[in-house]
């Protein structure tokens, strides 16, 4: 039996507002599952956004609830992402020879400087706006 490898990944949980390392397994089903915390909904399908590449080369992507703007009601914007995201987010690193999900290379701090948690309402607001 093979060992299974844990990837470090930082949860931007945007029912706590809060911001916290994770230690995840392989595959796509322990990304629902950080996704879905706290959340009212399951999230059942997600979406890859590319949000930094560091100076080695390697892309930081997050993963967040592809239907999250339809149902979610929580929300928070990302430096170098142009209009806020909904529900949780998750950041890992990709490995660009295979695509593969590895480890990011972030710190919670360097995100914490990053993300701006959001309520409804100024999402509302910032509709006709340039994020």
């Amino acid at each position: 039996m093979s060992e299974q490898t844990i990837l470090r990944g930082i949860l931007i949980n945007a029912y706590t507002r809060s911001i916290t390392e994770v230690a995840i397994p392989t595959g796509t089903d322990p990304i629902y599952k950080e996704l879905s915390k706290d959340a009212t909904n399951p999230v059942d399908c997600f979406t890859c956004v590319d949000i930094a590449e560091d100076p080695d080369g390697m892309i930081q992507t997050l993963f967040v609830d592809d239907n999250g703007m339809f149902m979610q009601t929580q929300f928070f914007k990302i430096s170098n992402h142009s209009t806020p995201l909904a529900g949780n987010a998750l950041l890992l690193g990709t490995d660009m020879e295979n695509g593969e999900s590895i480890s990011t290379s972030m710190s919670i701090d360097e995100v914490r400087k990053h993300v701006e948690f959001l309520s409804r309402i100024q999402v509302l607001a910032g509709c006709g706006e340039r994020w």
